[in-house]
């Protein structure tokens, strides 16, 4: 191993360290946070599907080439069942 390499995985160490302290809990709230908002959008799109029409079927076929691929993690959100303390944790 020579000094540039050693130097990489340094550099590589140092970035993924400061990324890990400043950063990283603030991205992945923002992905929950997207997530919970295409899951909520899903449920007005797919809410056919637990007796609750919403949309006009027009806007639905428009809007469903986007949301098809995460229809399985929507019904797995869906039919989650969730303890309270979820429920108040996702709330706030």
């Amino acid at each position: 191993m020579n000094f540039a390499e050693i130097k990489n995985r340094l550099k590589k160490a140092l970035s993924e360290f400061i990324y890990g302290f400043t950063v990283h809990g603030h991205v992945e709230v923002i992905k929950k946070q997207i997530m919970l908002h295409d899951l909520t959008f899903m449920s007005l799109l797919y809410g056919d599907m637990l007796g609750i029409p919403l949309m006009p079927p027009i806007y639905k076929l428009r809007l469903l080439p986007h949301f098809l691929p995460l229809i399985e993690l929507w019904k797995k959100e869906v039919l989650k069942e969730k303890e309270f303390f979820e429920k108040v944790a996702e709330s706030s």
